[in-house]
């Protein structure tokens, strides 16, 4: 499952239909975090941009789930073109209100013994998609998820483990990157640029391989 899975996020991240809106989606939430000046802190935040951190939020969630599912329709059309599919927003809002209430759970395994905390994340992982996909409604999701993902776990795990060691990487590089480039006297905004095309390729990657992982697990489970 693993190398399949890795294989298609990275031949649809890279599509106009998903990079796109992906893109959108990363340089609009970067613009809105610094208009309301997010990066200091909550506490110092007036409730008009704490409103407007919180639509923010959920914008950025709904064009994430829906270059997701997008990247799930390329997959089944066996990567022919398909449209922009924009989740709708109800569907949106029941995918992020279930995904709030079971992060507690996993938080509190992930706080006091860290394995439960990654055996309920695991679990639990596909409840927005199945939403998203019209297959589960509310908490019904979650246990849709535990179906789904049934023998695979270790699979998703080694999926997650390979991409957070990728995204350090990166993250290394965009350090480095920075640091050489304010040693040789270039513009703030070279920095700045870099960091958001990686960004934005992290983000298109990331959203690609969680539908990915989901249309893997969906063919795995529909077949006889």
């Amino acid at each position: 499952m693993v190398p399949r899975t890795l294989q298609s996020a990275w031949a649809v991240a890279w599509r106009r239909e998903t990079l796109l809106p992906s893109a959108i989606g990363t340089v609009g939430s970067w613009l809105a975090y610094g208009w309301i000046g997010a990066d200091a802190g909550m506490g110092g935040l007036s409730a008009l941009s704490l409103f407007a951190l919180g639509a923010a939020l959920a914008v950025r969630f709904w064009l994430g789930l829906s270059v997701s599912m997008t990247a799930v329709d390329i997959l089944r059309a066996e990567r022919q073109w398909v449209p922009f599919y924009p989740v709708p927003p109800v569907l949106a809002l029941q995918a992020a209100f279930v995904s709030a209430c079971l992060i507690l759970p996993i938080l509190a395994g992930a706080l006091f013994l860290i394995v439960p905390g990654v055996f309920l994340a695991l679990r639990w992982s596909q409840a927005p998609m199945l939403i998203a996909d019209r297959r589960a409604e509310w908490f019904g999701a979650a246990g849709d998820s535990a179906v789904v993902v049934r023998g695979q776990k270790l699979d998703i795990l080694a999926i997650w483990l390979i991409v957070g060691a990728a995204l350090a990487v990166a993250a290394w590089f965009d350090g480095i990157a920075a640091a050489m480039l304010a040693a040789a006297g270039a513009p703030t905004l070279f920095g700045t640029a870099l960091s958001l095309i990686l960004r934005i390729s992290a983000d298109a990657f990331g959203l690609a391989l969680t539908g990915a992982t989901y249309h893997q697990l969906d063919t795995m489970t529909r077949e006889p």
